[in-house]
């Protein structure tokens, strides 16, 4: 049976795979209304020790309870759990492990790395996903993306860890390239009027 050490495990695979804040708070929000709900885990419970039923039905049985959650990376989670026969988190009397699941999840998420990602134009979710991975890569740390379209910024993108700003935006560049023409241009007046 898996302890702590599998519930951190399992925490942590269910967090490599969400790649927005709304996706965070989304699952973060079921889990605990799940673990909240009496009536839930008492039907899981029974299915999970129901030896009458084979894994592929447990399966089915279970993944049906989590039908209104309508969350596809929670869904898709428990999915894979289920399909490798792992139905301990809710077949003990003795302990609640899908409790001790959520509250290990919701510490794991103290640890993840918000990233404000201000965009010209919306960006799509292969997109999302690549930049997340890739911050995650760097920084070490689950990268989570919180995405505000900003047509103003004209193109380009502002993005903002923690302190650190970094501005890749066209309105940035254009205020940049502004400075320099008048620069450029007051050094212009200054060898005219010289003559």
């Amino acid at each position: 049976m898996v302890m702590k050490n599998g519930l951190a495990e399992l925490a942590s695979h269910l967090l490599s795979n969400i790649y927005t804040t709304t996706e965070l708070k989304q699952v973060s929000v079921a889990l605990e209304s799940l673990s909240q709900s009496p009536s839930f885990k008492s039907r899981a419970r029974e299915i999970a020790k129901d030896n009458n039923l084979t894994a592929a039905i447990k399966k089915s049985q279970l993944l049906f309870l989590f039908k209104d959650v309508d969350i596809p990376v929670l869904y898709s989670f428990f999915s894979d759990l289920f399909g490798e026969k792992e139905f301990w988190m809710f077949s003990s009397d003795q302990f609640d492990y899908f409790d001790e699941f959520v509250q290990v999840f919701q510490l794991a998420t103290e640890e993840v790395v918000v990233v404000n990602l201000v965009s010209a134009i919306d960006i799509e979710t292969p997109d999302i996903v690549t930049i997340s991975q890739g911050l995650t890569k760097t920084l070490g740390k689950q990268a989570v993306i919180h995405l505000q379209v900003n047509p103003s910024i004209v193109g380009g993108a502002q993005v903002r860890i923690g302190n650190l700003v970094f501005d890749y935006s066209l309105r940035s560049k254009f205020h940049q390239f502004q400075c320099q023409w008048l620069s450029q241009i007051a050094k212009t007046s200054e060898l005219v009027g010289r003559e």
